[in-house]
């Protein structure tokens, strides 16, 4: 039996510029995260997804963003597609991505969902699509419910959140700032977006940061940049 190559030396010895931490114990999980919120004087319950609402939240997202239809996010329409993303039977809430809900308690329906990614070597969390019942929009629901999506991140045991934001979508941006996210780039071409039938385009996105459970500790904050880059870094720093 052959023996096993050495590893070789690292690039950059970064002892010294920030902590470390184990691999070996990374984990990162769904939490059964749950609250409730008064809005316009009716009452809402925001909760994980339950298994048998998969068809529920896939015509939420099929009427509220119709975009995702032939792009990366089509199985938020397709039940059997977000059945194999979210995790079936035993592996429920198992897998990488997974979504969590705002229920009208009054009446039972799903008025808003979002669907987060786990990127579970990396420790990072992924904000990927929100959506709004378009009966419930402009009630003050999703500030209150993107609150809720800020408390379930770091139960996550993620060290660091990323999302995208919509370049349309001035309110959300306003609030993920006043949660204290981080604008860290704007991606001109970030997604293709389906535009009705077969057209598509590219749909600009914010990407906004945020680090959580000690992630800034071991994130070194001595970089060599070019002019450019450190100018958007300056940037970012300035934000608080």
């Amino acid at each position: 039996m052959e023996k096993e190559p050495e590893f070789g030396s690292v690039y950059k010895d970064y002892s010294g510029l920030c902590e470390f931490k184990k691999m070996s114990q990374r984990r990162m999980v769904w939490p059964d995260h749950r609250t409730k919120f008064i809005s316009g004087g009716n009452n809402y319950y925001c909760r994980p997804m339950a298994k048998d609402e998969i068809e529920k939240v896939c015509l939420l997202y099929w009427i509220g963003v119709p975009e995702c239809k032939g792009t990366n996010f089509d199985f938020l329409h397709n039940p059997p597609a977000m059945r194999e993303m979210v995790g079936d039977g035993d592996t429920f809430m198992k897998k990488d991505w997974f979504i969590y809900v705002a229920e009208d308690m009054a009446s039972g329906a799903l008025c808003a969902a979002c669907a987060i990614r786990a990127d579970r070597l990396n420790m990072t969390i992924w904000g990927e699509v929100g959506v709004i019942d378009p009966h419930y929009r402009q009630k003050g629901i999703f500030s209150d419910f993107l609150e809720y999506m800020n408390e379930v991140y770091p139960l996550t045991g993620a060290e660091y959140g990323l999302a995208w934001v919509a370049t349309f979508h001035t309110i959300s941006q306003h609030i993920m700032e006043r949660l204290g996210w981080n604008v860290c780039g704007l991606f001109r071409g970030g997604y293709i977006m389906n535009h009705r039938g077969d057209d598509y385009y590219r749909h600009p996105i914010i990407l906004i940061e945020k680090f959580f459970n000690d992630g800034e500790r071991v994130t070194p904050k001595e970089m060599e940049l070019t002019s450019r880059s450190r100018f958007i870094l300056n940037a970012i720093k300035s934000q608080g």
